[in-house]
């Protein structure tokens, strides 16, 4: 989320203020947000606008003085994490509720990760080594590490596939189960 907060305190619950990480996620300014939009620089570029939010029960709150955004972390299949911030902190909220409530989703365009993938090594009739290393995530998160393979042209994650961890770095796949 931002360099400036450690992985645990993104990840725990409640309001946390390192490196007034709410204020670089607001927009600047009252425009749109109400007075005084506290710390708002908006120095990350994510220009989030006070949209409030939607109750499952109807009726829409907040408006001018909330954003609220979804996560992709799930507590449960009905419970689902949420951020928020609000016009007079600086903070960041993580906390937890019922996903039938509406919020807002952000959606990178374009968001890819530079990849380099590895020569393929160590091959016999059955199996051989490749892999790569994520350069970059694009600002999106990478969920899985890997490579296809296929006896025809182009293979996706549909054909055969390696799983080799997660995010940015370097990975080695091991190419099993191969026919002649």
């Amino acid at each position: 989320m931002n360099q400036e907060m450690s992985q645990w305190e993104a990840n725990i619950t409640g309001w946390r203020n390192s490196g007034a990480v709410g204020g670089k996620l607001k927009e600047a300014g009252i425009s749109h947000w109400k007075r005084p939009n506290n710390g708002a620089t908006n120095t990350s570029g994510f220009t989030a606008l006070p949209c409030g939010h939607r109750k499952h029960t109807g009726g829409f709150y907040l408006l001018g003085s909330n954003a609220y955004f979804w996560t992709a972390s799930e507590s449960v299949p009905s419970v689902a994490y949420y951020r928020n911030l609000y016009f007079g902190f600086v903070e960041v909220d993580r906390y937890l509720t019922d996903n039938a409530t509406g919020f807002s989703v952000r959606c990178l365009k374009g968001a890819v990760p530079t990849v380099s993938t590895a020569a393929v090594t160590n091959i016999t009739q059955i199996d051989a080594t490749s892999g790569g290393n994520v350069i970059s995530d694009g600002g999106a998160q990478v969920s899985a590490r890997g490579v296809c393979w296929s006896t025809s042209q182009n293979p996706t994650t549909s054909n055969s596939k390696t799983t080799d961890g997660t995010g940015i770095g370097s990975y080695i796949s091991n190419l099993v189960g191969l026919t002649s």
